[in-house]
């Protein structure tokens, strides 16, 4: 059964400026919390690997990175694919953003699957990580140039 993580954040960024960092891999990469960066790949999506720890389950994730569905500025499906020595970590998000008062609303659903040790150890806990890695990530980028 697939795994559900949805929220908001409001970001003191204009719609367009956060557009702009959401697809900036040196940006992007530098604000994911535990990412060791992002690299464009020939089909535009983004090669990377991430550490999490997830529960007692540690690991680091090789994988990739996939924005699809896109309407600039305001929404796309971001898809994520990696595997790691603990298992793997598949799943989709929609992001969508609108500008509020120079500041953008974020929201963010979607859902994911973990297969191997860290499905085992992690599955009560792993909404809730992810949940905080991608407020870190936009908390992160709030404050980034």
């Amino acid at each position: 059964m697939p795994l559900k993580v949805e929220g908001s954040e409001r970001l003191r960024l204009t719609r367009q400026e956060l557009w702009r960092r959401l697809n900036d891999p040196q940006i992007l990469g530098a604000c994911i919390p535990g990412c060791e960066g992002l690299e464009r790949t020939a089909d535009g999506s983004y090669r990377t690997a991430i550490t999490v720890v997830v529960g007692a389950v540690k690991g680091t994730y090789r994988g990739s990175v996939e924005y699809r569905d896109i309407e600039e500025p305001e929404r796309c499906t971001i898809v994520v694919s990696a595997r790691g020595e603990q298992g793997s970590i598949a799943g989709q998000g929609a992001l969508s953003l609108v500008e509020a008062d120079g500041c953008t609303d974020v929201s963010y659903a979607g859902e994911f699957r973990l297969a191997g040790r860290v499905a085992g150890m992690g599955n009560r806990v792993a909404p809730a990580v992810s949940r905080r890695i991608i407020v870190d990530t936009l908390r992160n980028l709030e404050g980034s140039s």
